[in-house]
């Protein structure tokens, strides 16, 4: 009897002392989250926004380097064609007429913005009256991937359309233009110079990004 009352004190005392948080702890507790959160969840957010930028920027870089370099492979002019804002596509051809980046078939359109690459067969479309759909590759992007980043465009040069860029297949030259990535407070610009060099840079010089230097 004497073992199951002091067995009885000794849970009730350890009970006693096994307690939760205090409301005033909660509360504390709560506060300092809070702080952290404030503090970090902007820092968080320019960061992807900074990251979308940068990724929109270096994917449109890669496409106008190509596209000059398509131009002096083929020892033709390639032109380079940008529609839209907030919802933005661009795209290129051989040849110095426009295309539709909008369009969305080789095929189906004479102006989708496309290529022709021979697929290995004995046909390669347009020479010698030859046909082969096959042949005809799509040069089409749009801001699916940047739903958030916003495209603007100026200084662009060429007499014949305000949102064209033709590389010319001498020493790729080509007309100049400034494109313009835009997301949440931060901004960075593509230019294509006269003598078709190509470059990442920030407008804005204040924006942090590694190893991009201002415009």
């Amino acid at each position: 009897m004497n073992f199951n009352l002091n067995y009885q004190v000794k849970a009730f005392c350890t009970m006693k002392y096994k307690r939760g948080f205090t409301l005033i702890e909660l509360l504390i507790s709560i506060s300092i989250v809070s702080i952290l959160l404030a503090v970090g969840l902007p820092s968080f957010t320019d960061d992807f926004d900074k990251k979308k930028l940068i990724t929109a920027s270096e994917q449109l870089y890669s496409h106008l380097q190509q596209a000059r370099i398509e131009s002096i492979s083929r020892s033709n002019s390639i032109t380079l064609v940008f529609a839209g804002t907030t919802t933005w596509q661009y795209g290129y051809r051989e040849g110095i007429l426009a295309c539709d980046p909008t369009k969305t078939s080789p095929t189906a359109d004479a102006t989708a913005c496309m290529v022709v690459i021979n697929d290995g067969d004995a046909i390669i479309d347009g020479l010698n009256g030859g046909v082969d759909n096959d042949d005809k590759v799509l040069k089409r992007f749009t801001n699916s991937q940047f739903p958030e980043v916003s495209m603007s465009r100026s200084g662009f040069t060429n007499a014949v359309n305000a949102n064209q860029i033709t590389f010319n297949p001498l020493r790729g030259i080509s007309d100049s233009g400034k494109i313009t990535f835009s997301s949440g407070a931060f901004k960075l610009r593509v230019d294509v110079t006269a003598l078709g060099l190509i470059k990442v840079c920030d407008p804005d010089g204040s924006g942090g990004f590694h190893n991009v230097s201002s415009c």
